[in-house]
């Protein structure tokens, strides 16, 4: 989970936690790359989009430009018609996020990837 607002983290965290998920979490771009650097097993990534310097953007063009590995990417936005250019193959869910609209989004993410089970890291 990469969100700047430490409230935010917090609760979808312990939300996927709740639901058997492992949950790390970055409040910003390059500590959310550092994490998926040191975390090979890592399937998905939830992201906010606006985030103060490096956007949700940012981090989802240089994932996947830097890691061979399949990282799926859902985008929490308040703005979800105009996410721009890059954004393929990326769930986008509306702010204010409705917690059980995250964990059915993340386990329908879950089901594309094959092999999965409710152990794997977020």
């Amino acid at each position: 989970m990469v969100d700047d607002e430490p409230d935010i983290v917090e609760e979808i965290a312990e939300a996927l936690i709740d639901e058997g998920f492992q949950a790390l979490c970055a409040e910003n771009v390059d500590t959310a790359l550092q994490i998926l650097r040191s975390h090979e097993n890592i399937k998905v990534v939830v992201t906010d989009m606006g985030m103060p310097g490096k956007t949700g953007a940012n981090l989802i063009g240089e994932a996947r430009a830097e890691f061979k590995r399949t990282i799926r990417f859902i985008v929490v936005s308040g703005v979800v018609n105009d996410l721009g250019s890059g954004m393929e193959n990326v769930s986008v869910l509306a702010k204010p996020l409705d917690i059980n609209n995250l964990l059915s989004a993340v386990k329908a993410v879950l089901l594309e990837s094959p092999s999965q089970s409710s152990n794997s890291q977020l």
